[in-house]
């Protein structure tokens, strides 16, 4: 900290992360149909799907994307998504 590193070396790869934003861990939710929003992003490919599970996997409800942040044809964007997950 305070110093200027002699060299550095850039980001190059950056794994698909997805988190959900409108849910606390741990919350307690009523059985039934659950609104699930969140944010994706990834290394440069873009997102172009986003998948939900409320059953630890044993089925999947397709989120709904809204557009990038920042520049509209960004890959490097974050991606809102929601999705209407069974639980």
């Amino acid at each position: 900290p305070g110093t200027k590193p002699d060299a550095t070396v850039p980001i190059t790869r950056l794994r698909v992360r997805s988190f959900i934003t409108n849910l606390s861990e741990g919350a307690r939710v009523a059985a039934g149909q659950l609104l699930v929003r969140g944010i994706a992003f990834d290394g440069g490919a873009g997102i172009r799907r986003v998948l939900v599970s409320g059953d630890g996997g044993a089925g999947w409800a397709e989120a709904r994307l809204m557009p990038a942040y920042g520049s509209s044809v960004s890959r490097h964007g974050f991606r809102q998504w929601a999705a209407q997950v069974p639980v």
